[in-house]
């Protein structure tokens, strides 16, 4: 971050991560607000005519992702109060702050994961039509044991190296899950593990690697970690900040 965004004043700040076309990487202590921060962000981008279905917010509990729904509900009725202009086109946007992708890493996971188990269940249902007609039952029953051999393999595996094993392999899907969410915000950073924080950036980034613009948006404190106990865990957070800060197009601010 250039030295004269780390001394701008709290409010000035505040400003800039509200209205900001930059990919922002934020280290916020307890009492700053991230929440209402993040989700008046959100509602922002909403205003000036992002859909809803372009966002992936990753909360870390269940009761985040609640809360997350009810800000922006909030955010939403009060700019419809003081916003005649607008207030018919955002009545609309407030029936469908609960089908927003809000959630929890693990459910993210497992969307991802049902989604590639249907599309695998279509075609398999598909080729066995085909290769039954043209007489290749032998076939069917070969490949069905091998898909299922590979499905108990990745038992052993984490949902969350599952989905980015698949995120590895399956470059189509990951190019429409890059498509369909233009806008990802991930909470209480401190708390992910390395796994997670790749799952974010293969979405983050394009097929050169380089991140989109004005994409995604973490805040995080070192200083409240939970889960992170060891010290290598630890470091992940300080490794993406590091990461981060070597990006032309990502901000890094303190609050």
């Amino acid at each position: 971050m250039e030295k004269s965004k780390r001394f701008w004043t709290e409010q000035r700040k505040r400003e800039y991560i509200r209205s900001a076309e930059d990919n922002l990487f934020i280290i916020a202590g307890p009492g700053t607000g991230k929440t209402t921060l993040l989700s008046r962000r959100i509602l922002n981008q909403i205003m000036g005519g992002e859909r809803l279905s372009h966002f992936l917010l990753i909360a870390f509990t269940e009761e985040a992702v609640q809360e997350f729904k009810q800000k922006i509900k909030k955010h939403l009725y009060r700019e419809i109060a003081i916003n005649r202009e607008a207030s018919h086109r955002l009545k609309k946007k407030v029936h469908g702050i609960d089908l927003m992708h809000i959630m929890t890493f693990d459910d993210f996971c497992l969307w991802v994961l049902s989604m590639k188990k249907k599309e695998t269940t279509e075609e398999q249902g598909k080729n066995k039509i085909e290769k039954a007609k043209s007489g290749e039952e032998a076939k069917i029953g070969e490949e069905a044991k091998t898909g299922e051999e590979k499905e108990k393999s990745e038992e052993v595996l984490s949902v969350e190296e599952r989905c980015y094993r698949l995120l590895q392999e399956d470059k189509a899907l990951l190019q429409v899950l890059r498509r369909d969410f233009s806008k990802i915000y991930a909470d209480e950073l401190q708390d992910l593990n390395q796994i997670q924080l790749n799952i974010l950036l293969s979405l983050a980034t394009d097929k050169k690697g380089k991140m989109r613009h004005n994409c995604l948006f973490m805040v995080g404190d070192p200083r409240q970690t939970i889960y992170q106990e060891a010290e290598e865990d630890k470091q992940v957070f300080f490794d993406m900040k590091k990461k981060m800060e070597e990006k032309k197009n990502v901000r890094v601010l303190y609050l």
